[in-house]
């Protein structure tokens, strides 16, 4: 039997954060015309839902560096927007954050459980 992690479960969407030189921007599911789900299995596949529709598996890893959670998602940049950022991944029992900008790359994404 796999064991489930904090992270497992249906994920919705809520909002990124680009910090950039040229300043910042926030994108939500408005913004993007897109409602954005994901579901982190424990088997280590990713899947991506945009307005309810499955459109991607990808394979993904969870490890500890030093204090932090990171969540690399293995696939080719440019096939989803929006799409899910890698980087330190931070979860409650509601929330679900994965801090993925820097250096002028990436975003930080906030979602929220999904309850079945």
């Amino acid at each position: 039997m796999v064991q489930t992690a904090p992270w497992n479960g249906r994920w919705q969407w809520e909002a990124t954060h680009y910090v950039r030189r040229g300043g910042e921007t926030h994108v939500t599911p408005g913004d993007a015309g897109i409602e954005m789900a994901i579901e982190l299995l424990p088997n280590g596949e990713l899947k991506v839902y945009h307005n309810h529709i499955l459109k991607k598996t990808y394979p993904y890893q969870v490890n500890k560096i030093e204090e932090e959670w990171w969540l690399t998602i293995t696939y080719d940049k440019g096939e989803l927007n929006p799409t899910v950022e890698s980087g330190i991944l931070r979860c409650t029992s509601n929330t679900l954050e994965i801090i993925g900008g820097y250096n002028d790359a990436g975003g930080n994404q906030t979602y929220k459980r999904v309850k079945d």
